[in-house]
């Protein structure tokens, strides 16, 4: 599921942000993105930069506390590192990815 989509700059060569949300099979989430445009191009030297995390079954409920409680303390949105940060600082192992 499309959690957040975001896009800038020219209409003929846009930079944006794409971050999915997807509960696997087994109950554990998998949280992907997708950057492109001329500051992926910057960044990666591709077209586009990949990147997400895994969270286990086990720890999907702790980090959805987790999620909740900042979001309602939370002045400004929720980034993918602002994720990766709930994660740490509650102990919630992730297993995450660069492409």
């Amino acid at each position: 599921m499309e959690i957040f989509k975001k896009e800038w700059g020219p209409e003929d060569d846009p930079d944006g942000t794409i971050i999915n949300a997807t509960i696997l099979d087994d109950g554990s989430l998998k949280i992907d993105g997708t950057d492109y445009g001329k500051s992926a191009r910057a960044f990666s030297g591709g077209e586009d930069y990949e990147y997400g995390l895994h969270i286990s079954a086990d720890d999907v409920p702790a980090f959805t506390l987790e999620l909740l409680k900042r979001a309602f303390n939370l002045k400004g949105r929720i980034s993918f590192s602002t994720i990766k940060k709930i994660c740490k600082n509650a102990n919630i192992d992730i297993q995450d990815w660069y492409l």
